[in-house]
């Protein structure tokens, strides 16, 4: 429970600091734990590094900036998700979109944003599963079935075990 813990806490803190310099060891040090053990925490659960995922995160919430607020110019963008000049963050653009900031706001459709992980702190709380009712959960069923080209991550919380595997 205490990996656990760590990883909603590493997680809550960089989407909490994403406008801001964020470094491993500031993450480390909010979390009073080492920065070898988030760090190989964070990759084995989330197949990704911290950095990569920050970036991704960062690259996301500018590609909702630049399609929700066509008037902010790229620069204005970059600047407020931590880049000093437009090539640095129409580099860091490219590197997770293949694609430049303006070719994205010209046609954004086409591309998939990077979501967050989110984790409820309702399941690290050790009476909640055993005191829920049994649930009939075809509609939910119904529900997944329908949403074809979407994905669904499953994960042994208990033992941080990663089940959908590339």
């Amino acid at each position: 429970m205490e990996n656990l813990q760590l990883l909603i806490g590493a997680l809550e803190y960089i989407e909490d600091n994403l406008t801001e310099p964020i470094k491993t060891e500031n993450i480390a040090d909010h979390l009073y734990c080492s920065k070898s053990t988030i760090e190989k925490l964070f990759r084995y659960v989330n197949n990704i590094s911290i950095r990569d995922y920050i970036i991704r995160r960062r690259m996301s919430k500018a590609s909702k900036e630049i399609v929700t607020h066509p008037e902010k110019s790229l620069l204005e963008i970059g600047i407020e998700y931590g880049y000093g000049s437009s090539e640095a963050f129409s580099r860091a653009f490219y590197g997770v979109w293949q694609v430049s900031p303006s070719e994205f706001r010209n046609d954004p459709s086409r591309f998939e944003l990077f979501p967050g992980f989110k984790i409820e702190r309702e399941l690290m709380e050790e009476n909640s599963m055993s005191d829920r009712k049994k649930a009939d959960i075809s509609e939910l069923y119904d529900i997944i079935k329908g949403r074809r080209g979407c994905y669904l991550i499953i994960g042994d919380i208990k033992h941080l075990i990663p089940i959908n595997l590339p």
